[in-house]
Order: C-alpha cells, then sequence, then structure tokens
C-alpha cells in the first residue's frame, strides 16, 4: 500500500485475492468486490471500492485476482480492506461465510 504523508492526497491499496473452489462442480463466473471499512465489518457503513470479474473455476482450483485501487481519503491507515467473493451470489454453495476476507491497513 503506498500512502502519501500529506492527508490531502488519497492511499493505493494493492495486492492479490485468491479464490479457491471447494466445491465438486465448477463454479460460474462471478463477481469479487472490494470494501473500505473503518470498523472492520461488512455492514451499511462499508464502502464499495469497486468489482472484479472472476472467470469460471474447476473444482479444486483456485484463481488469483490482482488489484490496485485508490482509497477515499477517510480510508487510511488503520482502516480495513474488505474482499467478497460471489458478490453477487450467482454461486451456490453448502457454506457461504467462507466468502468474506479482512485485512486491516497498515
Amino acid at each position: 500500500m503506498y500512502c502519501p504523508k500529506n492527508t490531502a492526497y488519497r492511499c493505493t491499496a494493492y495486492g492479490r485475492f485468491r479464490i479457491r473452489n471447494t466445491g465438486t462442480k465448477t463454479a460460474p463466473s462471478t463477481r469479487l468486490a472490494i470494501y473500505a471499512s473503518l470498523n472492520g465489518r461488512f455492514d451499511a457503513s462499508a464502502k464499495l471500492i469497486r468489482e472484479y470479474y472472476v472467470y469460471p473455476i474447476g473444482a479444486g482450483y483456485a484463481r488469483t485476482v490482482t488489484f490496485s485501487l485508490t482509497l477515499p481519503t477517510n480510508f487510511r491507515h488503520g482502516a480495513y480492506l474488505i474482499s467478497f467473493a460471489d458478490s453477487r451470489r450467482t454461486v451456490s454453495e453448502n457454506n457461504e461465510r467462507d466468502n468474506l476476507a479482512v485485512k486491516r491497513l497498515p
């Protein structure tokens, strides 16, 4: 993550998310949504920053989504990024709870 010391500028966060299909069938294409949060919770205060298209993933395989995004000025050091795999709920799953990941920004 890159954040200039001058707080008038926005931060750029970058990295990778790995999405794994633990099912027994190929998962259709879906979306990965990335939110910014001040409290680390996926609630009404979380702000959608960007959505990424995810191609179909074969059973037992994984796909990596590389991201680079600019955060709003109020989401800086100590805020959280929340990734939400299958954000449009197009994939039928036994466990929907494993679709969220939370990472605190340094």
